[in-house]
């Protein structure tokens, strides 16, 4: 036998304002723990970008040679070999290992066709220093082109664009208050939902 489950939103609102101290409570509860979660949130996350290219109009065949290698071999940017010269570029100034350097680094590529034939990679790299992000983007950079120079024997792969600024992706304060601000949210939501499942299944006879 079906049961008719009958809404009076009425009585539903009446009940959660005689609750209103239930919502409270599980809103400064829920609050108060999203607050202790994000006490150390972190710090803020910059990175930087530079872009090596490999183009020649000298002949087809040379730029096509060109792109087919930077293609080839665009997996060495991330090698603990373009790590190692990159760091020997940084010098002393930061204390940072080969390997810290492989983490912090990432590669992206835009091939195209045309009356010659280019190929552009974007090198980021991401610390929490934002000088650091931008003089590792840098000198991946250069050992990237020293290697592929020495491994083509050609002057097709060049930096087309050095890092100068890096840029802000993770705002660590804002991520901060959106887990508080979502945590307060639940703690409202949630026991107005209960209440309210809780009136349209009662079997109370008014």
């Amino acid at each position: 036998m079906n049961k008719e489950i009958r809404i009076d939103l009425g009585k539903i609102f009446h009940s959660v304002k005689e609750k209103w101290w239930i919502i409270v409570i599980c809103g400064a509860i829920c609050f108060s723990l999203a607050t202790l979660v994000t006490m150390k949130s972190g710090n803020d996350g910059y990175s930087a970008n530079t872009t090596v290219y490999s183009m020649s109009y000298s002949s087809l065949e040379e730029a096509a040679s060109g792109a087919s290698a930077i293609n080839a071999y665009s997996n060495i940017i991330t090698s603990r070999k373009v790590a190692e010269s990159a760091k020997a570029m940084i010098g002393e100034k930061y204390e940072v290992t080969e390997k810290d350097i492989q983490q912090m680094i990432s590669v992206s590529s835009n091939s195209k066709l045309s009356a010659s034939q280019s190929v552009v990679i974007t090198i980021t790299a991401r610390s929490e220093n934002k000088e650091l992000a931008v003089d590792v983007a840098n000198a991946v950079a250069n050992a990237f082109v020293n290697e592929m120079r020495n491994l083509t024997g050609t002057t097709t792969v060049q930096i087309l664009d050095s890092a100068q600024n890096a840029t802000l992706y993770n705002d660590s304060a804002r991520n901060q208050l959106l887990i508080r601000m979502l945590g307060l949210l639940i703690g409202l939501v949630l026991p107005i939902v209960v209440i309210f499942f809780m009136e349209i299944f009662s079997e109370k006879v008014y």
